[in-house]
C-alpha cells in the first residue's frame, strides 16, 4: 500500500540489508494471500487504490495529506481477527505503538503525503515511513509486548519459554526436557548436566574483586553456580503446572538411560534420583 513493489525502498537510506530481505517476504506473502481466493473481498481493491493513490471514485481526488493510522484500521477492517481476538490485538498494537513512534520523531508526523506535481516529496513521507515505521519491526527491534495478555484465552495453548512463564500458573503445564537430547554429547551439557561455569559466572569472577565490599568473599565454584541456575531453571518451569505436569523428551534421554540431565532427577554428583523402580512420575 505504501511502496508498490519496493522501489522507493530501494531508494530508501537507512534500511538494512536483511530488512529488505523481510520486506520481500511481506510482499511474497500478500501475492500469495490475494492469489489464493481465500483473500477478503474487496482487499485487493483496497490495496490497489492505496499503492496507486486512486480513490477509485469519478470526480474524488486523492487527500494531498492522509494519517498512515487511517491505512491501518483500513485493513484492519478486513482482519477481523485483529480487532475481536485478544492476541490479534496485541499483534495490532505493535503497529499502532510503533507508528505512534514515528509521529513524534518525524518530520511529516506519521502522514502521508501525495503531491502529483512534487514527486520527491511525496516520496519523502513514504521513507520516513518506511525508516521508522515499518523497519524496526521487520528487523526485529519491535516487538508485540506480550504483558498486555492479562490473561490467555482459554482456547489456546500457550507456549512460552521458562522464563516468560514465572509468575503464571496453567491446570496442564507440559514442559520440554529432553527432545534435544538424543545422546550424551559435550556441546549440550550447559543446557542440561554442565561440566564448567558459563560466561556470566566467568564474568562475576572477574567483576567480584572490583565490588565495593565483596573484594574478599569467597565464592561457590562456577560449575556448582552453572548448576544452581538449572535448578531455579526448571523450578520455575514445574512449578507452572496447577493439576498436571507432563514432562516430555526422547526415551533415550530417560532416567535410566546415560544422558545425565537434570530435569530427569540427576543430582550435581552424578545420581539420578528417577531411575529403578521409585519414581516420582506415571510413564505414558
Amino acid at each position: 500500500c505504501l511502496d508498490l513493489g519496493g522501489v522507493i525502498a530501494q531508494r530508501t537510506s537507512g534500511i538494512f540489508r536483511d530488512v529488505h530481505g523481510v520486506f520481500d517476504r511481506w510482499r511474497e506473502a500478500v501475492r500469495e494471500f490475494l492469489d489464493n481466493g481465500s483473500s477478503p473481498p474487496g482487499l485487493r481493491e483496497y490495496a490497489v487504490g492505496w499503492a496507486e493513490r486512486d480513490p477509485g471514485r469519478p470526480g474524488y481526488d486523492w487527500p494531498r495529506s492522509t494519517p498512515a493510522i487511517e491505512l491501518i484500521y483500513g485493513l484492519v477492517h478486513f482482519f477481523p481477527e485483529l480487532h475481536d481476538d485478544p492476541e490479534g490485538q496485541v499483534y495490532l498494537e505493535t503497529f499502532t505503538r510503533q507508528l505512534t513512534a514515528c509521529e513524534q520523531i518525524g518530520k511529516f508526523k506519521g502522514r502521508v503525503l501525495h503531491h502529483p506535481d512534487n514527486e520527491g516529496l511525496s516520496e519523502a513521507s513514504v521513507k520516513e515511513l518506511l525508516v521508522n515505521f515499518l523497519a524496526p519491526i521487520a528487523s526485529g527491534v519491535v516487538q508485540v509486548d506480550e504483558e498486555l495478555l492479562q490473561s490467555f484465552p482459554r482456547d489456546r495453548l500457550s507456549v512460552l519459554s521458562i522464563h516468560q512463564s514465572k509468575g503464571l500458573e496453567f491446570p496442564l503445564t507440559i514442559v520440554d526436557i529432553g527432545s534435544d537430547f538424543g545422546g550424551n554429547y559435550a556441546a549440550q551439557r550447559f543446557k542440561r548436566f554442565p561440566d564448567d561455569g558459563g560466561v556470566p559466572h566467568r564474568m562475576e569472577d572477574l567483576l567480584r574483586p572490583f565490588a565495593p565490599g565483596l573484594e574478599g568473599t569467597t565464592l561457590r565454584s562456577q560449575v556448582d553456580r552453572a548448576f544452581d541456575d538449572l535448578y531455579r531453571q526448571y523450578f520455575v518451569a514445574f512449578s507452572r503446572a496447577q493439576d498436571v505436569l507432563l514432562l516430555v523428551g526422547l526415551n533415550k534421554a530417560g532416567p535410566d538411560q546415560r544422558v545425565d540431565n537434570v530435569a530427569y532427577g540427576w543430582r550435581r554428583s552424578g545420581v539420578c534420583e528417577w531411575s529403578g523402580e521409585k519414581r516420582p512420575f506415571e510413564e505414558i
